[in-house]
């Protein structure tokens, strides 16, 4: 059975690899979050020419970005249940605080 993981604990071991992990946590939930959509939208562009082109890849693409960064979050989390490394509890929780940026844009964008 593992140990138990506190996250809301301070970091143990060294703060700077935390927050190293927490910077590089946020950046790839952005990459992914806004990398996808225009992705699958290029590509949709490239096999369906007209007058809408790209726009079903960009809704896609935001469905996929957002399934994987959910994805990506519950990894990050369960990772350093194992490990004890300071960077990937950071890369966890930063991951988490773009998962619920995510959700509060989308929750205003649909009262909107």
């Amino acid at each position: 059975m593992p140990a138990a993981v506190h996250y809301a604990a301070p970091p143990a071991g060294d703060r700077k690899r935390h927050i190293l992990g927490i910077v590089v946590g946020m950046a790839v939930g952005i990459v992914v979050l806004v990398g996808t959509p225009i992705v699958c939208s290029v590509i949709d562009a490239k096999m369906n020419p007209g007058e809408l082109a790209g726009l079903g890849g960009l809704f896609l693409g935001a469905m996929i970005g957002g399934g994987a960064l959910v994805v990506a979050t519950i990894i990050a989390f369960a990772l350093p249940a194992r490990r004890r490394n300071a960077l990937l509890r950071g890369a966890g929780q930063g991951l988490l605080l773009i998962t619920g940026l995510a959700g509060l844009t989308l929750g205003i964008c649909a009262l909107m």
